[in-house]
């Protein structure tokens, strides 16, 4: 099925960057978690589809890279958003994932769709940023914003009205 995931950031000892590998039925994604702005709060981490192998799992390892930060982390929350058809497949459901969500310039967007879609980018004052049609079940689409200020930008499916929001920090 279709799970939106949350992962627990405590109050204590949450300091680093968490990266979190989720191995999911389309292959693997790396979402970071900046504890520090986080503290006994549940964060979203992006929707998935699972199709039950026993490979796919939410993985975080326990090493900052930087000396004094600390990963504390407590759960991993999984919210069926969809269960599957026979075929293994989502009925019917349009699912966005971005990632990672703050980034730097770059970022990588996943849509589900089971019909054409259209993605929008915008910037917060509603000025369109990026047009891209949608025509494959599973599509992929990088957003180099290099070009553009930091700041908060929205992605916007036109058909299924799924909208998230996005922030560049350079």
């Amino acid at each position: 099925g279709t799970y939106q995931l949350f992962v627990y950031v405590p109050g204590n000892h949450a300091t680093a960057s968490a990266r979190y590998r989720i191995f999911h039925s389309a292959g693997e994604d790396t979402v970071i978690v900046e504890q520090s702005i986080y503290s006994e709060e549940w964060v979203d981490i992006g929707t998935y589809y699972f199709f039950g192998d026993s490979t796919e799992k939410v993985y975080l390892g326990d090493a900052t890279g930087t000396a004094g930060n600390y990963i504390a982390f407590d759960a991993v929350w999984w919210h069926l958003v969809s269960l599957g058809t026979s075929e293994g497949k989502p009925a019917n459901l349009t699912t966005m994932t971005i990632t990672p969500n703050p980034f730097n310039e770059v970022c990588r967007i996943y849509v589900h769709s089971p019909f054409d879609d259209e993605l929008l980018i915008t910037d917060i004052a509603g000025n369109k940023i990026l047009s891209q049609k949608i025509s494959q079940r599973n599509a992929k689409l990088v957003w180099n914003g290099k070009n553009f200020p930091s700041g908060i930008y929205f992605v916007r499916l036109e058909k299924s009205g799924i909208c998230k929001k996005i922030i560049m920090i350079k």
